[in-house]
């Protein structure tokens, strides 16, 4: 057994050996990995191969604007899963969602998302493991996904991807060095004490920028009820207000936040800071689309999902502080966010701002079912009429040519015993359709017969079914009420202890990755060690 004093020392140098190894080396920049991320080219390539594959579902759009000599497109994938309404078709009681993926030049892994989930929207079989693994119903996705229409944008800031691409790794701005998102009319231009132009010029004026309006135009025309826009910085999960520090009032607000805290719970495995961005993120951002969505366009779920941070890397180091950089990073990170997107589908619908036009959707695509429906039984009532008529009047001209003519064999040509023949085979038909209409009419009364079945033949039934258990456990040699036998000994005492280790050596990493828990770390091996303070920060124990 380890003692608790030497317990702690060892998780607190693995703790540092941990930190030490896993700390970037200085002065080498991470760039991208072609063969794990695709270019701007390679996205779209990626888009176009996709719909291609589902074109009964997937429609690809594209839309430009210039501002003088400056231009961008904006490029949209419709995913409608019941099949594709026609271009500017009314949308009421679906489900629409607004994802917007590739906001800013520098978050590579966004778009990465955007492409895996339009991978897997179209193809339900591949997505069957990802669904398990996450415990997402099947069955309520699929509902959802035939009640649902999708827009989704695979990169909004073409332009800034391009400067990126060039080798300007920290460039989150357009081609024109405005942040698109900054340039939305909520709040624009509001500047805080700490505002770096260099990081977040809000343009000229609202929507002053191709990339703001072009999304603000589908955002006008679709009326989402879900808006989406995926980013990187940290693990996060945010509503509005992003230029304030509090949380929107009323029951809608806290029905977001539900979802908000679902979606944490189950993909971001608790790791992720929810609640307002504002709030939550340490610094207000003004003129955001998130922000407009929620006050201006009244979406009733708007949010920002912040999917990947590295907090150790340098300001710089800009591509490995925004993207996982080793295949298994980026592997979960896809596949947790492709996840909650899912997941999100299927927790929209109980909304209580959303559910009440689903329903009134699914009411009146019931009511225009309904007469279509009598419609076409009516047609076919008509057309078995008919083809009943014509039976029995050839099966009456047959009788009357024997009547006639007499039998083949006394001479009667060869139509005429056809004829016969034809009326007979016509007659019995009819005969059999009658017969089977009965039969039919007494199966449905014996169906409805067996409903109104009396209540004490289903609890014999129940008791039945218990005492067959009953007996198969008996069997089986299992016994109400038994406990199994736990057994101790000196193996499942250092069992315990190898798992609080382990468990010390979790938190302490966590503790670790935070600056706050280095500087008091520091301070207190100052005062114990005789370390100073710049002794310890040339160690790494203090953020630089």
């Amino acid at each position: 057994m380890v003692p608790g004093g030497l317990a702690v020392r060892l998780t607190l140098l693995a703790t540092v050996l941990y930190s030490v190894a896993a700390r970037p080396v200085p002065g080498k920049l991470a760039t991208p990995d072609y063969t794990l991320y695709h270019t701007k080219d390679g996205v779209f390539q990626a888009v176009r191969d996709i719909v291609a594959k589902c074109p009964g579902i997937m429609r690809i759009d594209e839309d430009t604007q210039a501002d003088g000599a400056y231009s961008s497109t904006l490029t949209v994938v419709t995913v409608e899963p019941a099949g594709l309404s026609p271009p500017g078709a009314d949308l009421t009681g679906k489900l629409r969602l607004l994802l917007n993926f590739g906001e800013h030049g520098r978050e590579l892994i966004s778009s990465e998302i955007g492409l895996n989930v339009l991978r897997l929207l179209c193809d339900a079989q591949a997505r069957a493991p990802l669904l398990a693994k996450f415990g997402i119903d099947p069955a309520a996705l699929a509902s959802a996904l035939q009640h649902a229409v999708l827009k989704v944008v695979p990169m909004e800031n073409v332009r800034g991807r391009e400067r990126v691409e060039a080798g300007e790794l920290c460039e989150r701005k357009n081609g024109r060095g405005v942040d698109p998102n900054r340039n939305w009319a909520v709040h624009w231009g509001f500047k805080e004490k700490d505002y770096d132009p260099s990081e977040e010029y809000p343009g000229t004026a609202a929507f002053s920028e191709p990339e703001a309006a072009l999304l603000l135009r589908l955002a006008r025309a679709l009326r989402p009820h879900v808006w989406t826009s995926v980013h990187s910085g940290m693990d996060a999960i945010f509503m509005p207000y992003d230029h304030k520090a509090e949380i929107p009032e009323g029951p809608g607000a806290k029905a977001t936040l539900d979802i908000l805290n679902a979606l944490n719970e189950r993909t971001c495995h608790k790791k992720c800071a929810t609640g307002s961005g504002g709030k939550s993120v340490g610094y207000l951002a003004h003129g955001t689309a998130t922000d407009f969505m929620w006050q201006e366009l009244h979406v009733p779920v708007p949010m920002t999902w912040e999917v990947y941070g590295d907090q150790r890397a340098t300001f710089e180091d800009c591509f490995r502080m925004f993207n996982p950089l080793t295949r298994q990073a980026f592997d979960a990170t896809v596949e947790s966010w492709t996840a909650a997107v899912f997941m999100l589908l299927t927790l929209a619908p109980s909304h209580p701002e959303i559910a009440p036009e689903l329903a009134a959707g699914a009411a009146g695509a019931g009511q225009q079912a309904q007469p279509h429906q009598a419609q076409q039984q009516g047609q076919q009532q008509q057309q078995e009429q008919q083809q009943q008529q014509e039976q029995q009047g050839q099966g009456q001209q047959g009788s009357a040519s024997e009547s006639r003519e007499g039998s083949p064999s006394n001479g009667a040509p060869p139509e005429a015993a056809a004829s016969g023949s034809s009326g007979n085979a016509s007659a019995s038909k009819a005969l059999e359709i009658a017969a089977a209409l009965k039969q039919h009419a007494q199966q449905g009364g014996q169906q409805e017969e067996q409903q109104v079945q009396p209540a004490a033949a289903q609890q014999q039934d129940a008791a039945e079914a218990a005492a067959v258990a009953e007996s198969v456990q008996r069997m089986l040699g299992v016994r109400r009420g038994a406990v199994p036998r736990q057994r101790g000994g000196r193996a499942v005492q250092t069992l315990i202890w190898l798992v609080i280790a382990g468990a010390a050596c979790v938190v302490a990493s966590y503790l670790w990755s935070k600056p706050r828990f280095r500087y008091l770390l520091s301070s207190l091996l100052g005062k114990h060690l005789g370390l100073s303070r710049r002794r310890a920060s040339r160690a790494g124990l203090i953020p630089v």
